[in-house]
């Protein structure tokens, strides 16, 4: 088949060339082949002749906003070796992992990740089901959230909580912390419970450069937090985020000669 160079340049996978693209249902089929017509044995080293070629469906990044799958013509390869254990395998690339193109899993990991975009839709728009666009979550972002420099550099630091799952009559309401970068809009962790402890853990994992790059705390009006925080971090600034500052002064209004709620103001953390 003839190979078009500007589709090619389009598909931008070194090392693959477009030799068909067609749209069925809504979708867009691209076949594809690598341009390595030899090869050694991973095994023996020896150059092996081709057996034939299978096809393998593989999920790339949508274009257009329709679902892309790529075709490949995969080579099969047999070793000629009579010494050799190998025989014969079918080529492989480091661009695609599996059912999905490397660029494709790491698009997905990166919409759930940074964009707060559930694995369902991100699932629906690739075209591939729950369990592989989580996977790939997985497999990119571990190396993310296990990376040391993730907490380097952390200047305004934000904690508050979030319910997990709303009580019944079996259990109580679960609630987790989240930690965020504020300056940089990044989440560092979430970890489970809302006490002091639970905030005090996460601090003590921390180096002591990560804390000491720590000027300021925004929090939610709970005693809990200011006083894990107070352990982990005895001078930084505690102050009171805007959404509860703000939402404290429209609680004001006294209640029977009672202000309800913490007073509104940026507090130094309690010792």
């Amino acid at each position: 088949m003839e190979r078009n160079q500007d589709a090619h340049a389009l598909l931008g996978m070194e090392g693959f060339v477009v030799l068909a693209t067609s749209e069925e249902d809504g979708e867009c089929f691209v076949l594809v082949e690598t341009t390595n017509d030899h090869t050694g044995c991973p095994s023996c080293g020896v150059i092996v002749t081709g057996h034939g070629r299978s096809i393998v469906q593989v999920r790339d990044l949508p274009a257009g906003g329709r679902p892309v799958r790529l075709v490949w013509r995969k080579r099969r390869w047999i070793c000629r070796e009579a010494e050799c254990e190998k025989k014969s395998f079918t080529e492989q690339s480091d661009l695609v992992e599996g059912s999905l193109t490397r660029r494709g899993a790491m698009e997905i990991c990166r919409r759930v990740g940074r964009d707060a975009h559930s694995v369902a839709s991100v699932a629906r728009e690739l075209g591939v089901s729950w369990g592989t666009a989580m996977d790939a979550v997985r497999r990119h972002g571990t190396p993310l959230v296990d990376d040391p420099e993730r907490l380097a550099g952390v200047r305004a630091l934000g904690v508050d909580e979030h319910k997990m799952l709303a009580a019944s009559r079996t259990r109580n309401t679960l609630f987790a912390t989240s930690f965020v970068d504020i300056e940089r809009g990044r989440l560092l962790d979430v970890v489970p419970g809302r006490n002091a402890d639970d905030v005090a853990y996460w601090l003590f994992g921390a180096t002591e450069g990560e804390k000491a790059s720590v000027r300021v705390v925004a929090i939610d009006p709970h005693r809990g937090y200011a006083n894990g925080l107070v352990r982990g971090l005895p001078d930084v600034l505690v102050t009171i985020d805007h959404f509860h500052a703000i939402k404290v002064r429209h609680e004001a209004p006294c209640n029977r000669g009672r202000v309800r709620g913490p007073p509104l103001r940026a507090v130094a953390a309690a010792r």
